[in-house]
């Protein structure tokens, strides 16, 4: 089979589409025919090996080789100890903890395997997994977000973000949304009135202002997160610099106690039901799933490059197989 192979951390560069052999189910596994994997900011972290917690994966040079955990096939073969599903069924799951998505075929464990949404396309049902659960997440941990309420959601044009800033819109939130000023018309696309450029931005505009803030990127000190709470607002810091999680962890969690305002960490959960709610809100049409591109397995470092450039918002999908170019999807 066809597989993108990264032997040593850096940019899109060290990915190599290579012929490898293909991996056989153990019992209590599913061999996946890959029809569609989504690139998550995960991925791109592994591949360069930073921030440092990317180094999980092996501190010098990374152990596991293929990376891909947000996954859409069909199963081709199952282990002997597998009994809720059968070859031919079409899945979707999130594959964080083995990775080896970027393939033509992959080994999950069953027990991650939900099945695929009828009304969604493969493209569509692989970019959720991760990125549409952690979005959810983030609007509804410590305080849910609701109608009329201020939502500000930094880094919004990436794939989470894009997805956040959705629910929060249908939720009846007012949405501010930050990002590179050249994603600016993509996030209006998606529904958001105000929306700031990162590098231009008069932070002073936002002080106060909301209930809460989800902070996707990092690079805001707790501080400044804290004056643009309202007195009872909440923030969560989804990605970032270790030292930038850790001062949220410490001086954050400190500054709240006893406080009706509070600042923390979101720890993203696997969940299926969570997988299964963003597919309803995608199928009946009550948000979109921001797919922007879609590229062929032997053009993932096109796609790797195109999101490290900050050239494309959203989700990318590579589709194994190569029936599918770039040019084709891309918008």
């Amino acid at each position: 089979m066809k597989a993108a192979i990264y032997s040593r951390y850096g940019t899109e560069d060290q990915l190599d589409v290579q012929d490898v052999a293909t991996p056989e189910p153990k019992p209590n596994e599913v061999l996946l025919k890959v029809h569609a994997v989504s690139i998550n900011g995960s991925d791109c972290e592994f591949l360069s090996g930073t921030p440092a917690y990317a180094r999980i994966n092996g501190l010098l040079k990374p152990r596991k080789h293929i990376l891909g955990s947000d996954i859409c096939g069909v199963i081709a073969a199952i282990g002997s100890q597998v009994t809720d599903f059968q070859e031919g069924d079409a899945v979707f799951c999130d594959n964080f903890d083995r990775l080896g998505g970027f393939a033509e075929y992959v080994c999950v464990p069953a027990s991650k395997l939900v099945r695929k949404p009828s009304g969604l396309t493969d493209e569509q049902v692989a970019a959720i997994p991760q990125s549409g659960v952690i979005a959810m997440q983030s609007l509804t941990t410590k305080s849910p977000v609701s109608a009329g309420q201020s939502v500000l959601i930094n880094g919004a044009a990436g794939g989470v973000g894009s997805f956040a800033v959705q629910m929060a819109l249908v939720s009846g939130a007012h949405v501010v949304a930050i990002d590179h000023g050249k994603k600016l018309n993509y996030l209006r696309q998606l529904g958001v009135e105000e929306v700031y450029d990162y590098q231009a931005l008069d932070r002073q505009v936002l002080t106060g202002r909301f209930d809460k803030i989800v902070d996707l990127v990092g690079g805001q000190s707790v501080l400044s997160i804290r004056r643009m709470l309202k007195p009872d607002g909440h923030s969560l810091v989804v990605g970032g610099p270790v030292r930038y999680l850790i001062s949220t962890l410490v001086v954050g969690t400190t500054l709240s106690i006893g406080r009706p305002l509070s600042q923390g960490i979101l720890a993203h959960q696997q969940n299926e039901n969570d997988m299964l709610e963003v597919a309803r809100l995608a199928e009946t049409e009550q948000i979109q799933v921001p797919v922007s591109a879609v590229y062929a397995l032997e053009d993932i470092r096109q796609a790797f490059k195109a999101l490290r450039t900050q050239a494309i918002g959203g989700k990318v999908v590579i589709k194994p197989g190569g029936s599918v170019k770039a040019e084709e999807r891309s918008s």
